[in-house]
């Protein structure tokens, strides 16, 4: 269950009322901790916030700045033990940093920093920082980060992108991007069909609209072990690769 901890932006701890967003089922599992802005629910606010049906912990992984005790003006990004609730800073990049995402094996971190221009990976349970600023622009979300964190894909106003971080070398995908949960293979969306980049080599395999398979509609899913994909084909159907 996500609960909103913060009812930013009338400030104060007296004025936080806990209410119920939105609930998840199969409680207990990865898969229902789930990120969630609160300008989905409320558009007067940017909070973020984490839920688990398991244990009931809920963080808001970015505060806004002026709710008192929750302050942090240049929005940085925190981890929290849901057992124990052992609370990390993780960021501390110039400028707000966000959108933070977990590496398929929970090891590493990656996160967008300085406004907008960089993109940065850490273990989560410290160590050094990879800072890398890929060219094309402000960089509008992560949307997949690999096994072990080596590969972040993103998103800017261009399209499509995905970083060695290890090299620094940019290369460009598609939509809909998704890494499968222990190989470094990216699964994204272009040319009308679903495609499968394997790294670091980039082979691109068109894993639709061919051998009688039926082209995509952009609209896939990734099984939890990568084995099948489903997916909404240009009639309308729903079909398992």
């Amino acid at each position: 269950t996500v609960v909103e901890i913060d009812d930013t932006p009338a400030a104060g701890p007296d004025s936080i009322t806990p209410t119920v967003i939105r609930s998840f089922a199969a409680p207990g599992t990865a898969g229902d901790i789930a990120r969630h802005r609160n300008a989905d629910f409320n558009p007067g606010a940017s909070n973020l916030f984490l839920g688990d049906d398991a244990g009931g912990q809920v963080h808001e992984f970015a505060f806004d700045a002026g709710a008192a005790n929750y302050a942090d003006a240049l929005r940085n990004v925190y981890t929290q033990d849901l057992t124990t609730l052992a609370l990390e800073q993780v960021s501390g990049e110039a400028g707000s940093d966000a959108d933070p995402h977990l590496s398929q094996d929970g090891s590493r971190i990656a996160y967008v920093a300085n406004g907008g221009t960089d993109i940065v990976t850490r273990d989560v349970s410290g160590g050094t920082r990879i800072v890398r600023t890929p060219a094309g622009g402000p960089i509008l979300s992560i949307d997949s980060v690999s096994d072990t964190g080596r590969f972040v894909a993103f998103t800017t106003a261009g399209g499509g992108r995905v970083i060695d971080m290890t090299t620094g070398a940019v290369t460009v995908t598609g939509t809909n991007q998704e890494f499968h949960p222990t190989l470094d293979r990216l699964f994204y969306f272009a040319a009308g069909d679903i495609q499968q980049l394997d790294l670091p080599g980039g082979l691109v395999t068109q894993r639709t609209g061919v051998a009688g398979v039926p082209s995509g509609a952009g609209e896939f899913d990734l099984s939890p072990d990568g084995a099948s994909v489903v997916y909404v084909d240009d009639g309308g159907d729903v079909q398992v690769l």
